[in-house]
């Protein structure tokens, strides 16, 4: 697949590490979802040179094309579908400037406390890839 062209990559880019500030934030709270004590390292977004989206786990180290695996299981990813859904928002955002919807960050089956929920949704909300749930 050809280089996109750098008008269209860049925002790509930009709204990528957008993602991966929001991925530090949920490795920082609660539960530590994207974050692995073993290998000291947070999962990540990265867009190739071609406009296609990466997602790379904090566990398994995998790579994982994000754009492909709707409705199977998806091959190094560590975490259940809850998070998988996220991962394609974050995804979606990155490709097309969608936001996400804050329904999806610290929903009640995360386990998280109240408080660390709300510490969490405040901190995420301050960023540009959420929108808040009206």
């Amino acid at each position: 697949m050809p280089a996109l062209n750098p008008d269209r990559l860049h925002p790509r880019r930009q709204r990528a590490e957008e993602a991966n500030q929001l991925i530090v934030l949920i490795g920082q709270q609660g539960r530590q979802f994207f974050f692995s004590e073993g290998t000291r390292r947070y999962a990540f977004f990265e867009v190739a040179g071609n406009g296609r989206v990466w997602f790379n786990d904090e566990y398994s180290g995998a790579r994982i094309y994000t754009h492909k695996c709707a409705g199977s299981r998806i091959r190094g990813f560590t975490h259940g579908g809850t998070l998988w859904r996220l991962v394609e928002r974050m995804a979606n955002y990155i490709t097309a400037g969608t936001p996400v919807d804050m329904a999806y960050i610290a929903p009640k089956c995360w386990g998280y406390s109240p408080e660390a929920a709300d510490a969490l949704r405040a901190a995420a909300s301050a960023l540009p890839i959420t929108r808040s749930t009206q």
